[in-house]
């Protein structure tokens, strides 16, 4: 599993996502209703999401982000998204996807 330092714990790529999300929701003073309702979503679903209970379709990312007012570039670092670059090309065993 691929792993981020982040602060004093380590997140997957996923939980350090939603965490940024959460973090970014709560700055712009949104309760989770609001930002579900800006963003099409169902709130219990968005609840879960943000709680580490299920997980984001790619779809409902970008919906978040427009909602949120931010660009992917914004929520997700450049480091970051480096690694899941590299990632994405391989195969499970390393060899190169493409």
């Amino acid at each position: 599993m691929v792993q981020t330092q982040h602060a004093t714990k380590t997140l997957t790529h996923a939980q350090y996502i939603t965490e940024r999300l959460a973090r970014m929701r709560e700055v712009r003073g949104f309760s989770v209703v609001e930002l579900a309702r800006r963003a099409g979503m169902d709130k219990s679903h968005l609840g879960k999401v943000l709680r580490g209970e299920r997980g984001l379709r790619a779809d409902e990312l970008v919906c978040l982000c427009y909602a949120l007012g931010v660009s992917m570039e914004q929520l997700i670092p450049m480091e970051l998204r480096r690694e899941l670059d590299e990632r994405c090309m391989r195969m499970p065993d390393g060899s190169p996807r493409f």
